[in-house]
C-alpha cells in the first residue's frame, strides 16, 4: 500500500519510481558510485569547514555546478555532463545547467503522514499541522 501511494504521490511532480529487482545490487551501481564521487569530492574535504545550512547550501551550489558544467567525466568520454546532455538533447534549455539544491530533511513531513518511510521525522510533525497547509510550500520550492 505505502509504494502505491507514494507512486501515486511523485507522479503529481512527473517523477516515477524505480525499485531495484531484489538480488541485482548491479541496478544501484552508477547512483552508489555517484554517492561516493559526491563524498570523496565534496563532504568529506568540507566537513570541519561548514557551520550552518547556510554554508553547505552555498557550497553545495558551487559543487553542483562545477560537477555537471565544468568536471570532464571519463564515463562521457571526457565530456562534462551538461555537455553530453545537449549532445543528446540540442534544444533543452540551458537554465537546466543551474541546479538548485534543496535540504531533503523536512521533506518527507512536507508531503505527509507516511508511517515508515522516515518515522522520527514525522514524528516532529505536529499534530495539529495540516499535511495540505505544508504541501503547496513544498510544490513552489519544487517546481
Amino acid at each position: 500500500m505505502k509504494v502505491r501511494e507514494l507512486r501515486k504521490l511523485i507522479s503529481g511532480f512527473g517523477c516515477r519510481l524505480i525499485q531495484n529487482h531484489k538480488g541485482h545490487c548491479d541496478e544501484n551501481a552508477h547512483l552508489e558510485r555517484s554517492h561516493r564521487t559526491d563524498d570523496e569530492e565534496f563532504y568529506i574535504p568540507r566537513a570541519l569547514q561548514i557551520r550552518s545550512e547556510a554554508d553547505l547550501l552555498n557550497e553545495a551550489t558551487g559543487y553542483i555546478y562545477y560537477y555537471n558544467n565544468v568536471r570532464e567525466h571519463s564515463s562521457l568520454d571526457y565530456q562534462t555532463p551538461f555537455s553530453h546532455l545537449k549532445t543528446q538533447l540540442p534544444d533543452i534549455n540551458d537554465k537546466i545547467r543551474l541546479v538548485i539544491p534543496v535540504m531533503l530533511d523536512k521533506a518527507p513531513v512536507a508531503l505527509g503522514p507516511w508511517s515508515g518511510y522516515h518515522v522520527l521525522t514525522q514524528h516532529l510533525l505536529p499534530r495539529f499541522q495540516q499535511p495540505h497547509k505544508i504541501r503547496a510550500p513544498l510544490r513552489a520550492l519544487l517546481s
